[in-house]
């Protein structure tokens, strides 16, 4: 028996609790999910790397292209290039940004 878990393992079992999570902040949940749909210019339900990076630059932050493709392999947890609403909350509460108060 291995005692180390790969990452899918990982994003299967942490995503379900920071959900729970998240869930018992009705608030912030309906904030960051506005906040969502403001940076999802084309309605896509997805925010891709364009729209993402626009995401951060109105929240002050600047990244270098590499420093983007790292953080985009960092969020993006299933691997499809972009960012859903489930991947751009749980990287909000995991970086410590209540970013959806402050900005919406």
């Amino acid at each position: 028996m291995n005692k180390y878990i790969d990452r899918k393992e990982f994003i299967e079992i942490l995503l379900p609790q920071m959900k729970s999570e998240i869930l018992s902040n009705e608030q912030n949940l309906d904030d960051l999910r506005r906040l969502f749909k403001q940076f999802d210019g084309d309605q896509s339900n997805y925010l891709s790397k364009a729209e993402f990076r626009e995401a951060l630059l109105k929240l002050g932050i600047a990244l270098s292209d590499v420093q983007m493709d790292d953080l985009i392999k960092e969020v993006d947890l299933d691997g499809n290039q972009v960012i859903d609403i489930d991947e751009f909350i749980a990287w909000s509460i995991v970086t410590g940004k209540q970013i959806g108060r402050a900005h919406v």
